[in-house]
């Protein structure tokens, strides 16, 4: 059962990196779209990228009734927003 836990906690994080990357860089940017959702965290790729890892690992915890994955979820979510920030933090522009 832990494997499969694991397993869901990768494609979440997957899948949520995805989607933060979606909607606040490319064409489908939320804060263009819609301007009243023109404030963090739609408009801030690590904002919004945490926030979403953090409440779908929140969710999937409560449907599975399991306290473990849902700190182990938001511990991972924390960890790549803090990486996203160290990474937007070193990025060196031209």
């Amino acid at each position: 059962m832990v494997i499969l836990y694991l397993i869901l906690l990768m494609v979440v994080n997957v899948f949520s990196m995805w989607i933060g990357y979606t909607l606040t860089e490319t064409k489908y940017r939320l804060a263009d779209k819609f301007d009243w959702l023109d404030f963090q965290p739609f408009n801030c790729k690590k904002c919004f990228t945490t926030w979403t890892i953090i409440i779908m690992n929140i969710t999937i915890a409560c449907l599975l009734s399991s306290i473990w994955y849902g700190i182990i979820g938001v511990v991972f979510g924390g960890a790549i927003g803090f990486c996203l920030h160290i990474q937007e933090k070193n990025k060196i522009e031209k």
